[in-house]
């Protein structure tokens, strides 16, 4: 397929998309080919772009994938690895997203672990071990889909929204151009779904990137912090705590470090916010300003 003469068409972004999936279900392209089915079925064709045609390596077609997890609320995840699980490079590839946080392991609470034959031995055991993990782990989206369903959005208020955001995220996150850059940028919630961005702030430890998971240090005078860590070209090391704060450390000052798979996000704000106020930050986080 022409990418060039595609991208001159005048068609919307689920046409374009759904003749990109055509196109790589014609290539034979497995593993593409389910990935962007997927996003289609999320809705998400933003996602399905022409240059995934021409992905070959696994690390785009990781980085590609990531996207279309985190668009992802806990149920349609499971859906996701229900898929993945079924061939040897879809098995890798869940083991990567899990590994990466980009999937949540709780995802696979529901799915018979029925792995594809000649799956890699490493890659079986992480994934069973997963599995287990799973099972102890409480019904994560549960709760919070339950609550998000009942939301009343219409009755969200965009400027008591904006009070949240300045309360509670912009220490952490930025939006905008406002807020501090400690935690992910939260530009593109506009295009999550309302479950999946409501899940990110009820549930902030069920899907947590490898870059933001938070990590446990004590310094020499037995001080001990909890942050997210960032190593300097130099050799110090800066730790961001959850107030958003910085402050930089030697390494001959940490004793001790303790990485987590947590975020340091709190997980009390679901709880700390009503009906109305959750509706009201969810509706200001997707609002689209008129230009």
């Amino acid at each position: 397929m022409d990418t060039m003469l595609l991208n001159a068409l005048a068609l919307s972004a689920t046409q374009r998309a759904e003749l990109l999936t055509a196109a790589l279900a014609g290539k034979k392209s497995a593993l593409k080919l389910l990935l962007a089915t997927h996003a289609l079925a999320i809705q998400r064709a933003d996602l399905v772009v022409p240059e995934v045609l021409s992905m070959i390596d696994a690390e785009s077609i990781l980085n590609w994938a990531k996207q279309v997890a985190s668009a992802c609320a806990v149920s349609e995840q499971s859906m996701l690895a229900s898929s993945l699980i079924g061939t040897v490079d879809g098995c890798d590839l869940l083991a990567r997203l899990i590994d990466e946080g980009a999937v949540s392991a709780v995802c696979l609470k529901k799915i018979e672990p029925q792995f594809a034959p000649g799956t890699p031995t490493e890659t079986k055991s992480f994934l069973e071990k997963q599995f287990q993990l799973s099972q102890t782990m409480p019904s994560l989206g549960e709760s919070a889909a339950q609550r998000l369903a009942e939301l009343d959005l219409s009755a969200a208020d965009l400027g008591q929204g904006k009070q949240l955001y300045q309360q509670h995220c912009a220490a952490c996150h930025q939006l905008r151009g406002q807020g501090n850059l400690v935690g992910p940028q939260l530009d593109g919630a506009v295009v999550r779904s309302i479950e999946r961005l409501g899940e990110d702030i009820l549930e902030p430890n069920s899907n947590v990137d490898k870059a933001f998971r938070s990590s446990v240090i004590m310094l020499d005078n037995d001080t001990v912090l909890t942050g997210l860590l960032r190593e300097q070209a130099d050799g110090t090391v800066v730790v961001a705590g959850v107030d958003g704060k910085s402050q930089q450390y030697t390494q001959e000052r940490i004793l001790q470090r303790r990485d987590t798979n947590t975020s340091l996000m709190p997980a009390n704000v679901g709880e700390l916010l009503n009906d109305l106020q959750l509706a009201s930050l969810l509706a200001y986080l997707r609002h689209q300003p008129a230009l």
